[in-house]
């Protein structure tokens, strides 16, 4: 009896990881995961947290404006495919309000962005209109699904400082993350001095790498920042990561991407995108929480097929 059960248990369990949605078999896998995705061709790194040109060449600002010269909505975004970016659902702009994906920018007081030491710049800033704005039944945050995909109307032209990140496939989607470190960068980040509370906000997109939590600390920081643990959500959709004191990402980093270096197989070492930024938490020992990408992998590549046509 005591065999048959353990021989129960392991199907079980075999079944389940292995209804895992895997994405490489999509019909529309080959949308994704161009082979540029997540690489990483900065001419340098020096110490600090400013992004060096081609360091995060998935990252990109998506703007909502109600007149030409007014900039109303902020968020941060990575690039996916050739037409399509992830972001949060709550960046999502109202009517009559337009909206535009920016990529290729570092320094937002510099364009071209170019490396002072070799003298060597990547092509100016492109921006790029968007068509339409996609998220999973998204209501508010409490109750989850804060993800999105914005797809432009052209086409973005990749090259070093301006490519998409990976998406997990395969051994990754099951993959416990607890204890990696991850990176996430964009303008919004802020640097709190521990002794004087001063923060200090910046021009250049900024990186910061943050230990991902456990199941246990990331339910723990959701409640914390919602103010409640009886608000109802699948906390299997969220990865959190952060917690250190002085170093949080800011409202304005909404819809960045957390990344963490990966190797699959034989192939180079690339970055694949863990979540989407949904909650900071601007206080030490509170995780910032991320939507989790894998999650919602099935929709994700659902609506780029079906918007592909495929």
């Amino acid at each position: 009896m005591t065999t048959l059960s353990g021989l129960l248990l392991f199907l079980l369990i075999h079944s389940i990881i292995c209804s895992k949605f895997d994405p490489a078999t999509h019909r529309g896998w080959h949308l994704v995961n161009d082979k540029k995705c997540g690489i990483r061709t900065q001419l340098r790194v020096i110490g600090g947290q400013d992004v060096t040109i081609g360091e995060f060449p998935w990252v990109v600002e998506f703007t909502v404006t109600k007149t030409k010269e007014n900039i109303t909505g902020f968020c941060t975004g990575a690039i996916i495919s050739d037409q399509f970016v992830i972001t949060a659902a709550h960046c999502q702009p109202e009517v009559p309000y337009t909206s535009k994906i920016i990529v290729g920018n570092v320094d937002r007081n510099q364009d071209p962005d170019c490396d002072a030491e070799t003298n060597i710049c990547a092509p100016p800033m492109k921006e790029y209109e968007v068509d339409k704005f996609f998220h999973p039944d998204y209501v508010h945050f409490p109750n989850g699904r804060d993800i999105a995909l914005v797809k432009i109307h052209d086409k973005f032209e990749f090259n070093d400082f301006v490519s998409p990140i990976c998406l997990e496939h395969g051994e990754l989607i099951s993959k416990d993350y607890t204890g990696s470190d991850a990176e996430f960068a964009g303008w919004g980040l802020l640097k709190i001095d521990p002794v004087t509370n001063e923060s200090s906000a910046h021009t250049t997109m900024q990186k910061i790498t943050l230990p991902v939590q456990n199941k246990s600390v990331c339910a723990h920081s959701i409640d914390f920042i919602l103010l409640s643990s009886d608000i109802e959500h699948d906390k299997d959709s969220f990865i959190c990561a952060g917690g250190t004191a002085g170093e949080y990402i800011f409202p304005g980093d909404s819809g960045g991407v957390l990344a963490v270096a990966e190797t699959v197989g034989d192939d180079i070492p690339r970055f694949y995108g863990l979540g989407v930024a949904a909650m900071c938490s601007e206080v030490p020992l509170i995780a910032d929480v991320f939507t989790k990408i894998s999650y919602y992998m099935e929709w994700i590549m659902d609506t780029i097929a079906n918007e592909s046509k495929i």
